[in-house]
């Protein structure tokens, strides 16, 4: 307790400060209060873990932004179903990027937890569009964040939950350049325990984390588990007169020049219409499902892009054709029943790669210089690499046709990495937050 309230006297100072000091003085005063910070973080997670590890059940709460980031299924039920502990999903809502936005996937959030049968709170006051300080009706003891971004209330955020055992794993196999911003931001330096994916993973947050990954331990990445746990038969892809080949678009949001992420990754304007013309050209022989990035139709709506009425056609037309469709939200079986993917994506390009099935990568450019980490690099290999139309529809061809000479490429790659662990991810992650907890 004492160090908690060391933890809010030093809040109050800053704000104090923050009114009369110079930038240049600010930014060093605020390193160190940082640095402050990650210095006493062992001894206040000490005192929780010393405050919780008797209990009779420990809540286990997972902060739920994004259904379509969802990726912890697995280790939700693996916690609910553990004598010990009591799961339940937090619904926060996403308010940076407007109300409607926000509106819309806190509904999409409620119907998924119905449909999935969770336990859940919405942290959510919609009479007066403020957040709910969860401390205040759960007080939960151990919490996962998925997304390191300030997308909800603060009251959402780790800097309320200082004082409580966090747990981070990252709602993407994390592929690119962005060093700084993925293993050095404020969440993974101030979390009790970082779930990451890969050993280089671990390295790059010993080489650019201010706390130096001491909180991290390598578990893999839990989504995979629901390749071996999915026992749904529900059947996702657009009934069909006879069996297609299914291919899957997966188009990145990152449109070049709208958008503030600095990837530009984004190869849809590329090839928009033309996906449309080869799944009408060969309606007899292939199916195609859109599966956006969750931000892609929000930022084709602005009006310095497409605007509501143009993207809401497009859209509209993919729902229309016979052979056509596109899904949003939970993909696992949409994956397992398909044949190929054609994507720009980022976690995509792991977690589709690990079925061993053809895959496509779309290149915003040429030069792919400084665009993935090592982990990442390794992963690219496996892909047809995708310049133009001719290339692409080339692609669709050969899975037609059933040629895919980049498929023992794929194998040693999956091997290399363990991407296809005999083991449960989640039971990884519950036996070690066990071993922490005695």
């Amino acid at each position: 307790m004492e160090s908690t309230t060391k933890y809010h006297m030093i809040n109050l100072i800053a704000t104090i400060i923050k009114k009369i000091l110079p930038k240049s003085l600010l930014a060093f005063i605020k390193k160190m209060i940082f640095t402050i910070k990650l210095i006493m973080l062992p001894k206040i997670h000490q005192k929780a873990i010393d405050r919780i590890r008797n209990k009779d059940k420990i809540k286990v709460a997972f902060f739920l932004i994004n259904v379509d980031t969802w990726k912890l299924d697995t280790l939700y039920w693996m916690f609910n179903n553990e004598d010990r502990f009591d799961a339940v999903i937090v619904l926060c809502p996403f308010v940076s990027k407007g109300i409607e936005f926000l509106k819309i996937e806190l509904n999409k959030g409620k119907i998924y937890c119905e449909n999935k049968k969770y336990n859940y709170l919405v942290a959510y006051d919609e009479i007066n569009s403020v957040g709910i300080d969860v401390k205040k009706i759960i007080n939960p003891d151990i919490i996962f964040f998925t997304n390191p971004n300030a997308l909800t209330f603060s009251k959402l955020c780790i800097s309320n939950y200082f004082n409580y055992l966090t747990c981070y794993i990252p709602y993407s196999f994390r592929i690119d350049t962005l060093y700084e911003y993925e293993f050095d931001n404020d969440l993974v330096n101030l979390t009790w325990i970082n779930f990451y994916e890969t050993s280089i993973h671990e390295k790059l947050a010993k080489k650019y984390a201010r706390n130096n990954a001491y909180n991290v331990f390598v578990s893999g990445y839990p989504f995979m588990d629901n390749y071996k746990s999915k026992k749904s038969n529900e059947l996702v892809w657009k009934p069909q007169s006879r069996r297609k080949k299914r291919i899957i678009w997966a188009p990145h949001w990152t449109i070049k020049g709208y958008q503030n992420t600095g990837l530009d990754w984004s190869c849809f304007l590329n090839y928009h219409e033309f996906i449309l013309r080869i799944a009408e050209e060969y309606e007899s022989k292939i199916q195609v499902a859109m599966k956006p990035h969750p931000f892609l139709k929000n930022t084709l709506s602005q009006p310095c892009l497409w605007g509501v009425n143009k993207t809401e056609k497009y859209f509209k037309k993919w729902q229309l054709l016979s052979n056509c469709q596109i899904v949003d939200g939970e993909y696992v079986n949409l994956f397992l029943e398909s044949d190929a993917m054609i994507h720009d994506s980022g976690s995509f390009m792991v977690e589709y790669l690990a079925l061993n099935k053809p895959v496509a990568y779309t290149l915003s450019q040429k030069n792919l210089n400084n665009r993935f980490n090592e982990f990442g690099n390794n992963v690219l290999a496996g892909h047809y690499l995708i310049n133009s139309e001719n290339e692409l529809k080339e692609f669709i061809m050969n899975v037609i046709e059933e040629i895919d000479p980049l498929s023992s490429g794929r194998k040693n790659i999956i091997k290399q990495h363990n991407l296809n662990k005999d083991n449960l991810i989640s039971e990884t992650i519950i036996k070690h937050i066990n071993g922490k907890l005695i």
